[in-house]
């Protein structure tokens, strides 16, 4: 006479195929909150780009665009010695890369125009198990571009970027 019901045996399995399931979406969680965080952080540095850009045209004043291994500042002229202090300051999770260099710095005249380069661009730098849609911005004359940096072919270089 079968009984209804499940045996202990059947309900051990089916925890235990549970259990994989939850760690193997925990897992896969982290990776995407990683991933996330890289895309914050060069989407947040585009915003800031791209608000000197603007005040540098509206206000008519030029503006400097300081960014090194950690910290992102903006300066109300071209003069960022050691005694003036940034408009804005933030810090980065990740490091930044420029080309070879670990800082790169963005003039803009009063027209919103960047000096002094035709293109630069500037690559987040995360540990090498992240893959993300977008991890770069590339700076041009008139215009502030998304990139997809190919970290494993070369320096962070307008020429190693795939703009989006």
């Amino acid at each position: 006479m079968r009984q209804n019901g499940f045996t202990l045996l059947e309900l051990v399995i089916v925890m235990a195929i549970g259990a994989i399931l939850a760690t193997l979406a925990t897992l896969a969680f982290g990776q995407m909150t990683r991933k996330q965080a890289v895309n914050d952080q060069i989407k947040m540095i585009y915003a800031d780009i791209a608000s000197a850009r603007a005040d540098s045209l509206y206000q008519r004043r030029q503006r400097r665009v300081v960014l090194n291994l950690k910290t992102f500042a903006i300066y109300s002229s071209l003069i960022s010695t050691s005694g003036i202090q940034p408009l804005q300051t933030k810090t980065h999770r990740y490091p930044i890369k420029s080309g070879t260099a670990t800082s790169v710095t963005f003039d803009f005249d009063t027209g919103g125009l960047l000096m002094g380069a035709e293109s630069a661009s500037v690559c987040v730098d995360p540990p090498s198990d992240y893959e993300t849609v977008v991890d770069s911005i590339v700076v041009f004359t008139t215009r502030t571009t998304y990139g997809s940096w190919d970290n494993f072919t070369g320096d962070c270089k307008r020429a190693n970027i795939i703009l989006k």
